[in-house]
């Protein structure tokens, strides 16, 4: 720029790996990472990128243990190493994944492990894998992400895994619906819908108030939603619907009961947002309660 000064460029510095690296932008014209890019990186917890980045150099993630979440843009045409990436990564994961037309899925996937079982009668070693991760990880039809058979599996991660972990793969598979059919929805709804108590509370303790609010609304009376849901639309345009009273799950004796025991929640764990929330979706449905009279 004129006018200024250039700064002679900073050499010599400590490398960033290790516990330096944290998080990782990646922009969209890098295609190729090279062999054990990230070793012993062990405070690496998340990644973005392109699905422009069509190659991952062998032991690229050796020594990282802490991934927690992935967002991937996808690039039309483009030959992701995204499949690749999650059968290298065994932790649990949340990914995000931005389509093309710019519609975004949340994803959960499980955790897994194997494991080497000696089998000595036959004197060898066989490979046990454990969680229903494995099975998640390949939902791809060669390197596109196929939904429709990751929704197959929820009754794998309903078995396999933690209610919370489940849950929390439900709910946003809800919140955020691409693909998803209206008999998947239906599963994810009841599920969250049993364990209510669980997942509000669980919510409520880490402060996810978008999410809250979107269980709230939508995920807790799974009888209420088959009333009103003909199709799955996105989170933002359910809470729109329900902020303007055009969407009431309280119309069944037991939702204000419902509410009832989130406000106690939220007062325990002391989230004003989310009391003010409860208390204003209990005013309307007092407010959309009629009177009636038996004459006799």
């Amino acid at each position: 720029m004129s006018g200024e000064e250039r700064q002679p460029l900073q050499t010599g510095g400590d490398a960033l790996c290790g516990d330096r690296l944290e998080a990782l932008y990646l922009p969209a014209a890098m295609e190729s990472i090279g062999r054990y890019a990230f070793y012993n990186c062990f405070s690496f917890r998340h990644f973005s990128f392109y699905t422009s980045l069509r190659d991952i150099g062998t032991g690229a993630y050796t020594g990282v243990r802490r991934m927690k979440t992935l967002s991937v843009t996808e690039v039309p045409g483009a030959r992701s190493c995204l499949k690749e990436m999650l059968a290298e990564l065994s932790m649990e994961l949340e990914v995000e994944l931005i389509c093309a037309d710019g519609s975004r899925a949340r994803l959960v996937f499980p955790e897994f492990y194997e494991e080497a079982v000696e089998n000595t009668p036959a004197r060898i070693l066989e490979t046990h894998t454990h969680g229903s991760g494995h099975r998640y990880r390949y939902c791809f039809k060669n390197t596109e992400f196929q939904f429709k058979e990751y929704d197959s599996l929820f009754a794998y991660a309903k078995a396999h895994e933690s209610t919370e972990t489940a849950a929390k793969l439900a709910l946003l598979r809800l919140m955020y619906p691409v693909k998803l059919e209206e008999k998947y929805a239906k599963e994810y709804r009841q599920y969250v819908g049993t364990h209510a108590g669980f997942v509000g509370e669980s919510l409520l303790k880490k402060n996810l108030m978008r999410e809250f609010k979107f269980f709230v609304q939508v995920c807790v009376d799974e009888k209420a939603i088959g009333r009103g849901t003909g199709t799955v639309c996105t989170a933002e345009g359910r809470e729109d619907r329900a902020l303007e009273g055009s969407f009431n799950l309280w119309q069944s004796a037991d939702g204000a009961a419902d509410i009832d025991g989130f406000l106690n929640m939220a007062l325990r764990y002391q989230r004003s947002e989310a009391v003010s929330f409860l208390m204003e979706l209990s005013r309307k449905n007092a407010g959309s309660r009629k009177k009636s009279f038996n004459l006799l």
